[in-house]
């Protein structure tokens, strides 16, 4: 919690400040920064995996010793190894998803990164100088940023539910004032009346 808040909480606002700050960080990438809008364009949402990669920590994403060797980083440098770990994912990767044919293909090549990282040295030769180029001071200002804006888009859902909320029920209302009125018309003088009567 103390190296990742908010990931694991209902509305995972740290996971999507994460995916949001990772987004930022690859569009001024020196290298990486075409990859995003090749995933636009083939329609593939890149949050999608991120948000695995931050949920998890990479569990699952990598060869269980690669993994290891990602969380070594990570207790030592903090969450700027997961940014660096992501980041050298998609150097790794990068060959692959540039000639990948579409949707499918860029999401099956990230969601199983095992086949091209199976050699933890080589991938960590991968991740170590994204790690020395990640500023940890600007992670943070970024952080804080992008956290600002899932609080917003959270106060603008919850804002969307309640108008929801308050529309239904009063179309439910005017339903059953309907449904009152109708049954005055078929039996204008029966005891049904005369108890609709008295709850209009």
């Amino acid at each position: 919690e103390l190296l990742l808040p908010d990931h694991f909480t209902p509305e995972m606002n740290g996971v999507r400040t994460d995916t949001g700050v990772l987004e930022e960080v690859l569009q001024e990438h020196p290298s990486l920064s075409d990859l995003l809008p090749l995933f636009r364009e083939s329609g593939f949402e890149f949050s999608v995996i991120s948000t695995q990669w931050f949920l998890l920590a990479f569990l699952n994403a990598l060869p269980s010793e690669t993994t290891l060797r990602v969380w070594d980083l990570f207790f030592s440098f903090g969450p700027r190894a997961l940014f660096a770990a992501a980041l050298g994912t998609l150097q790794l990767l990068a060959p692959t998803l540039r000639a990948a044919d579409g949707f499918e293909q860029i999401y099956m090549s990230l969601k199983d990164v095992h086949a091209a990282s199976l050699n933890s040295d080589v991938f960590v030769r991968w991740l170590l100088p994204e790690l020395r180029e990640i500023d940890a001071p600007r992670l943070e200002r970024l952080r804080s940023v992008h956290l600002r804006a899932v609080l917003r888009e959270n106060e603008q859902r919850e804002a969307a539910r309640r108008a929801y909320a308050a529309k239904d029920a009063a179309r439910k209302q005017g339903q059953q004032r309907s449904k009152r009125a109708l049954t005055l018309q078929e039996h204008p003088t029966s005891w049904i009346a005369r108890v609709v009567r008295g709850a209009l």
